[in-house]
């Protein structure tokens, strides 16, 4: 009996030892849990559907981290953090999280994210979990937002020109910016409004910005902005120290004047990005560029390796919610018109070229091509019962 217990013993080990061998250890590791917590609000039929609780489907920013090995899981709440899934606190549902992302589709003025609130700043950094909180508004002093400040003023960059990043000096080399080339980072092809339409005159956001907050650490900010505001009136990131736009804060760092608004042992990294201009056109409006400042973030507070090379959107931005045979459109090649037929009514169509970027949008079931250029077109549809995408060839 002993014999066969120790041969038992053996052949395990030499199976485990095998295993370790030819199965790569980042295949056989856990991901990384992210918790990715939004306010559930409609938007624009072309955008991402990620932050509307009656919606299915994905943004850019959560296609690329599960494309990067990452485990997400979207919770879209009410004003005050409760899961809109199972009626239940967010909070006390993310505590086994390697990662919080706050995004901003959170109105400033949510109790969720106020002092009090179950997502506050001092919330958060209890739950001992590392935080990108993207939501530069919950700092300013109007209203005691998401901190007890002195002060704190904020800005919506709304100059068409002004929808990338300018790497601040000294902090090229910060891991963050890997993959990336040069120190101007385009962000964005185009402003949008909250609902994620383009090519709207009015409430056009794309960035936003923090002035003169008091923050505990110096130096905290990795890449500023300039640009105007809707009067015109010239605004930038104005101090290394006291400036939000993109920031990496160390643990232990007070932001604002409250001692309770204060990091604990986990850091935050802090974005300034509109979510209307993130989810415009389904993820063809935001920059490989600006993905990867996220997933480079998402790496480092998660502390897995940071990858060196630029994230590439994949080809096909859509995600497929409908079977194949649900939907089609026609002609197909095409000089022009293009109809689409559907076993469910047609909300929109969406027409990308192969690089992401959207040339044409209808909310009928027919959309025209005719003044494209010879090629291959992602036609994306949305029903009301899901989505699909197909490729539609111009001639």
């Amino acid at each position: 009996m002993t014999k066969l217990l120790l041969k038992n013993k053996l052949t395990t080990a030499l199976s485990l030892m095998l295993f370790a061998t030819f199965v790569p250890m980042q295949s056989i590791a856990q991901a990384k849990k992210v918790a990715y917590i939004q306010f559930s609000k409609a938007m624009d039929a072309t955008a991402s559907q990620t932050g509307n609780a009656t919606a299915t489907g994905s943004d850019a920013i959560t296609r690329m981290l599960t494309d990067t090995g990452f485990d997400v899981t979207v919770y879209a709440c009410d004003a005050n953090g409760k899961n809109l899934a199972t009626n239940v606190s967010v909070d006390t549902e993310i505590t086994g999280a390697d990662l919080i992302i706050m995004q901003e589709t959170w109105g400033s003025t949510a109790a969720a994210i106020k002092p009090t609130g179950v997502l506050a700043i001092r919330k958060l950094s209890l739950l001992n979990i590392p935080v990108i909180y993207n939501k530069s508004f919950a700092f300013q002093k109007v209203n005691t937002r998401a901190i007890t400040s002195v002060t704190g003023t904020t800005y919506d960059v709304t100059s068409a020109s002004s929808l990338s990043g300018q790497v601040v000096s000294g902090k090229e080399s910060n891991p963050i910016f890997n993959g990336i080339t040069g120190t101007s980072i385009p962000f964005f092809n185009a402003g949008a409004t909250d609902t994620g339409q383009l090519g709207i005159a009015t409430s056009v956001k794309a960035l936003s910005l923090v002035n003169d907050l008091e923050i505990g650490a110096l130096g905290t900010l990795l890449a500023g902005t300039s640009g105007s505001v809707a009067a015109g009136t010239p605004i930038a990131t104005t101090s290394n120290d006291t400036s939000l736009f993109i920031n990496h804060i160390p643990a232990g760092t007070q932001i604002g004047t409250d001692p309770l608004d204060k990091l604990a042992t986990k850091d935050m990294i802090l974005f300034a990005l509109n979510y209307g201009a993130i989810a415009a056109g389904n993820g063809s409006n935001i920059t490989n560029e600006l993905l990867t400042v996220w997933r480079n973030a998402a790496h480092i507070l998660t502390g897995r390796t940071v990858p060196t090379t630029l994230y590439q959107k994949p080809l096909s931005i859509k995600e497929n919610t409908l079977a194949d045979n649900s939907v089609s459109v026609s002609p197909n090649p095409t000089k022009g018109l293009v109809t689409v037929t559907s076993t469910s009514a047609v909300k929109a169509v969406t027409v990308f070229d192969t690089t992401g970027k959207q040339v044409s949008a209808s909310k009928t079931n027919t959309v025209d091509l005719s003044s494209q250029a010879k090629g291959v077109y992602l036609v994306n549809v949305k029903t009301e019962n899901g989505s699909t995408t197909k490729k539609v060839v111009v001639e």
